[in-house]
């Protein structure tokens, strides 16, 4: 694992100047311009996006157009001012939409909804945003990125790429210093973001589980055997866990840089069938030499799977090393606080009786089911939720 941010930063300095873009798909932003004794900015928002939380599409010709903008832009105002509402000591600040223009992309139409305060009193060194998403109860949750264009405190100007924090699906207040750089916020940005992620993407758990439930075992005599000490156990953890991160380190680097990238829905059907095979291998007893091949070629694969999370965040050249560092941060130490809740308890149970059958060979034979769900539901688009079965 110590290789990992080498790793990283060699990648990220060698092929940064690869990347360049203002607005992708899947994006929000928030642009802030901080006075003297002032506070105005903008929303640009891809009108689809606007389409997919509203119904604006009214000719349901699948796309929103600047027609149909124009003719819900008094719902749309309504919808985006109480998504921002700036602090400054006890005062709030909400913000007052005052017009809109376009920005067309290679990919579609952005909205620019110019927005200014009633601020009128010098700045302080820091102020407090609380964000609203303005998809909240429809539309797909996508990050919403604030980028301060200017700032009269920092001598700041003409800033259009580099984000200071990324908003995600749920109201959230955060505190910006507008003396500071803001490589520190958005890095605890990323960290958090990275971590969120591990924790709540089952997929790459349970491949991880698959490869823990026989770290505490030693396969001999065609049979397993409980290993007899922490130290043998740990070992086989810690080679675990420093192979899987060295494989998807490197290729979160190079799909997260456009260097490497494959469909989404390949991925994550390969990583659905990832999980069963690297659960059928315990029930194989596979030998070691073919296991370690197995979370290397599977991990570079969930390195992608990360990536395709990491992409609508925006990496920059001007912040590549800090967004791909600090969601690798993030996503470790998500992987880590996951293997010290379960590998304590593995190595508790590891010499009952009924570790082998129940835990082993029962966990993973579950896992291989709920991964060829997963498998057909990607590989196939087929919903096989229960609620979809229901009149």
């Amino acid at each position: 694992m110590r290789l990992r941010p080498l790793i990283l930063f060699v990648l990220a300095i060698v092929i940064a100047p690869t990347l360049a873009t203002a607005h992708r798909k899947g994006e929000s932003y928030v642009y802030l311009n901080v006075g003297e004794a002032s506070l105005s900015g903008r929303f640009e928002i891809l009108l689809d996006d606007l389409g997919n939380a509203m119904a604006l599409d009214d000719n349901g010709d699948g796309t929103v157009s600047v027609q149909e903008f124009e003719a819900h832009s008094a719902d749309i105002y309504a919808r985006m001012q109480p998504n921002l509402t700036f602090f400054i000591g006890d005062q709030s600040y909400p913000v007052e939409i005052t017009g809109h223009d376009f920005v067309p992309v290679g990919f579609g139409i952005f909205a620019t909804l110019n927005f200014t305060t009633a601020v009128s009193q010098a700045m302080p060194d820091a102020i407090e945003i609380e964000h609203r998403p303005y998809y909240a109860g429809g539309g797909p949750e996508q990050p919403v990125l604030l980028i301060i264009e200017s700032n009269a405190r920092s001598g700041l100007e003409g800033n259009e790429a580099r984000h200071l924090l990324v908003f995600a699906s749920e109201t959230e207040r955060r505190s910006v210093d507008l003396t500071a750089a803001s490589a520190l916020d958005m890095f605890k940005s990323f960290v958090i973001y990275g971590a969120k992620h591990i924790l709540i993407g089952y997929d790459h758990l349970f491949f991880l589980l698959a490869l823990l439930f026989p770290a505490v075992l030693v396969y001999r005599d065609r049979h397993w055997d409980a290993v007899e000490g922490l130290r043998p156990a740990l070992m086989n953890v810690v080679a675990v866990v420093t192979l899987f991160t060295i494989a998807h380190s490197i290729t979160l680097s190079l799909a997260a840089l456009e260097i490497l990238r494959l469909p989404e829905r390949l991925i994550e059907s390969l990583i659905a069938a990832s999980i069963a095979i690297a659960a059928a291998a315990n029930l194989i007893a596979a030998p070691r030499r073919q296991i370690w091949i197995v979370i290397f070629g599977f991990g570079l694969l969930h390195g992608m799977g990360f990536a395709n999370v990491l992409a609508p965040y925006g990496v920059e050249p001007t912040n590549i090393v800090v967004t791909l560092f600090a969601f690798n941060v993030g996503v470790e130490l998500g992987q880590i606080l996951f293997v010290v809740l379960c590998v304590p308890l593995l190595y508790m149970l590891r010499k009952s009786r009924l570790y082998v059958p129940v835990v082993l060979y029962g966990g993973s034979s579950l896992l291989i089911l709920i991964a060829l769900y997963w498998f057909v539901e990607r590989a196939f688009g087929v919903n096989m939720s229960v609620s979809s079965l229901l009149p």
